[in-house]
């Protein structure tokens, strides 16, 4: 979805899949937290059924940060414990 040219309204078109339950992505960006912006405004308009999943560069040290600027509630990192 990062290729996208607007993550936003490809996540409007998303939540009318039922078939797609969730949407790995950086925001476009190179890690998550450099996304985290754009993170947030595609938790914003994902359906209930659609969760948002930031991934790219997601650690221990850095997942409370991404948590608390984009709101997802599910992640993806190699170095998550």
């Amino acid at each position: 979805i990062d290729d996208a040219k607007d993550l936003v309204d490809s996540i409007k078109m998303l939540n009318r899949i039922e078939a797609v339950d969730y949407v790995l992505t950086s925001g476009g960006a190179a890690t998550a937290l450099e996304g985290a912006k754009t993170i947030a405004k595609m938790v914003d308009v994902a359906s209930p059924s659609l969760h948002i999943m930031p991934g790219g560069k997601v650690t221990l040290e850095n997942l409370e940060k991404i948590a608390q600027k984009t709101k997802a509630k599910a992640f993806h990192g190699r170095r998550i414990y």
